[in-house]
């Protein structure tokens, strides 16, 4: 899950979850991916959810010492959880601009923008656009 707090244009964030196959006894229950969007304003106010189609795993090939030579005032902040067997764990930033960070904020974008779009959700786009 990755949140945004976009200094204009509002909370919100984007979201996969990859659900494991299961069985017990005679139920079996599929593995697949889940992902969406959602408004954030104290609490998740809207969130549009869809089957996944792009593995967020594969893009998380990032320098974790170095997220943004600058100094960040405004702009974009970020907080990334990635839960999984025996991790949890968050990573902060703001505004990143080595190139490892910005592929991954361009893939986060084009995502969101994406589901934005299907999602016919003003607030949901005007965060994403």
């Amino acid at each position: 899950m990755v949140t945004v707090d976009h200094l204009y244009s509002g909370n919100g964030g984007i979201f996969a979850i990859k659900y494991n196959e299961s069985r017990f006894r005679e139920k079996v229950n599929p593995g697949g991916l889940v992902q969406g969007i959602f408004i954030y304003k104290d609490e998740i106010s809207q969130i549009y959810t869809e089957p996944g189609i792009t593995d967020l795993r594969g893009i998380f090939n990032l320098n974790l010492f170095e997220g943004s030579k600058g100094i960040t005032l405004d702009g974009v902040s970020y907080t990334v959880r990635i839960s999984g067997h025996n991790i949890d764990t968050f990573i902060s930033l703001n505004n990143p601009d080595t190139d490892s960070w910005k592929k991954w904020e361009a893939e986060i974008w084009a995502l969101g923008n994406r589901m934005a779009a299907a999602s016919e959700n003003k607030e949901m786009i005007d965060l994403f656009q």
